[in-house]
């Protein structure tokens, strides 16, 4: 059987819980540090909630098993091949009616 690899461009969004421990001298600057934190992700510790609710990306697929070490010039049998989460119900679907 042929071997490929493919290399994914895959954008997510999850829902991430966290917190921060600030000290402000008052209400106003408390808010003000709290969304700059979120903004730059700086948090004190952090928890995915759940799964990813929504994703799309691309891919490349490239002859034979090779990871990360696929040469620079080296170009891909197939490229630009788009994914979304909006599919990902229809690729079950398929797979349901091939078993």
């Amino acid at each position: 059987m042929p071997k490929y690899t493919v290399h994914y461009t895959h954008f997510a969004k999850i829902e991430i819980a966290g917190y921060k421990e600030i000290e402000a001298k008052d209400q106003a600057e408390a808010e003000k540090l709290a969304k700059r934190y979120g903004a730059y992700f700086e948090f004190d510790a952090q928890d995915q909630v759940d799964k990813p609710y929504e994703w799309s990306g691309h891919c490349r697929i490239y002859d034979d098993h090779k990871g990360w070490e696929v040469g620079v010039d080296e170009e891909p049998l197939a490229e630009g091949l788009d994914y979304s989460y909006d599919e990902a119900g229809r690729y079950k679907e398929e797979e349901l009616k091939e078993d």
